[in-house]
């Protein structure tokens, strides 16, 4: 069994350059994320598994692989308390 993260239906979103600005609209929260987040942010376009995140991250950023996972894990649990994503098993 695999969780699935991906973006909620219910944000808005748009790209400032490496940032990401981000509107849950049914609450009306607005989210700022610099570059580490908003690369998250960006694979949570599809549903992805966390082993895959971390894979492209590592493949993208010169980071430990363990630092990478702890901080993806961190940041899509912020992420799902919010309402920004949603996680699925398949």
């Amino acid at each position: 069994m695999t969780i699935l993260y991906q973006r909620a239906a219910c944000v808005l979103f748009t790209d400032l350059g490496s940032d990401v600005v981000a509107l849950e609209v049914n609450l009306g929260n607005c989210y700022g994320m610099q570059e580490g987040a908003a690369a998250i942010w960006n694979l949570l376009g599809e549903p992805i598994g966390m082993d895959e995140m971390v894979r492209r991250l590592t493949e993208t950023y010169d980071v430990d692989p363990a630092a990478c996972r702890a901080d993806v894990k961190r940041i899509v649990r912020q992420l799902e308390q919010e309402g920004l994503v949603t996680a699925t098993e398949s």
